[in-house]
C-alpha cells in the first residue's frame, strides 16, 4: 500500500502560489468536508481544502501533490451517498465547487457543459438513459498532473479506445474532470412521474415491456 506522507508547511505554501487565498488548514476546515450525505461511510477529516477555479489549477494542484506523495480526494457538491469525497487517508480535499459555468451553448450542434463523475441517473434512466449517455467530450486532469481531451462534440465517434467512458462514473478515481461537453434534447411536452402499485411482483415485471412499447 502507498505510503502517504502528511501535508507540510512547505506544501501549503506550493499550493497557495496556486490558488492564492483558496486553501484551509486543519481547524479552519469545515467538517462538512470530512463526509458526504451517507452516514455509513464514516467522517474522515482532511489535512487541508483547496478551491481551484480552472484546469490550469487542479493540475498544478496534482502534480503538487503527486510529487509529494499528498492523498488527494475530490468533492463536488458533496451530496453522494457512495463515499466517494470521504478523504478516507486524510491529505487534501480538492473540491471542484467553484468550477459550476456553463462556457457556451451550441444550440445548433445542441451541446452543454455539466458534471458526471458519479454517473448519476435517477427514475427516468431506463426511458432516457443514465448521465453516460449524454457525455460527448471532457478534459481531465490525471494524478500526475496531466490534461487529456478525451471525446469529440460530435454526434458520432466510434473508433478507438473508450477512454472517455472510463472516467465517468469514476469518482475522482482516476483523474478530475475539469469541463464536459453533454449533449442536448428537446424538453419532452409534458413530465409526469407515476406510481403504479402492484399486488404480485410478477404482475409488475409483466408489465414493464409492455409500458416500454407503448412510447408513452
Amino acid at each position: 500500500m502507498t505510503q502517504y506522507h502528511p501535508i507540510t508547511a512547505e506544501v501549503i505554501a506550493q499550493l497557495e502560489q496556486v490558488v492564492p487565498g483558496r486553501v484551509v488548514v486543519g481547524e479552519d476546515v469545515n467538517p462538512d468536508y470530512a463526509r458526504d450525505e451517507m452516514p455509513i461511510y464514516g467522517k474522515f477529516a482532511p489535512e487541508a481544502v483547496c478551491f481551484p477555479s480552472s484546469t490550469e489549477e487542479v493540475a498544478e494542484v496534482m502534480r503538487i501533490c503527486c510529487e509529494e506523495c499528498v492523498p488527494v480526494t475530490v468533492r463536488g457538491a458533496g451530496t453522494g451517498l457512495v463515499g466517494g469525497c470521504v478523504p478516507l487517508c486524510g491529505g487534501l480535499v480538492l473540491s471542484t465547487e467553484r468550477m459550476n459555468s456553463i462556457l457556451a451553448y451550441d444550440m445548433n450542434n445542441l451541446t452543454v457543459s455539466g458534471n458526471v463523475s458519479t454517473n448519476a441517473g435517477g427514475m427516468r434512466a431506463v426511458k432516457y438513459g443514465v448521465t453516460r449517455d449524454y457525455v460527448l467530450a471532457m478534459t481531465v486532469v490525471l494524478p500526475s498532473g496531466e490534461v487529456l481531451k478525451l471525446g469529440k462534440a460530435v454526434c458520432k465517434t466510434s473508433s478507438g479506445y473508450s477512454l472517455l467512458h472510463l472516467m465517468i462514473g469514476s469518482e475522482g478515481t482516476l483523474g478530475v474532470i475539469t469541463e464536459l461537453t453533454l449533449k442536448l434534447i428537446p424538453k419532452p411536452i409534458m413530465d409526469v412521474s407515476l406510481q403504479l402499485p402492484y399486488e404480485e411482483i410478477s404482475a409488475a415485471n409483466a408489465s414493464e415491456p409492455a409500458i416500454k412499447l407503448a412510447n408513452l
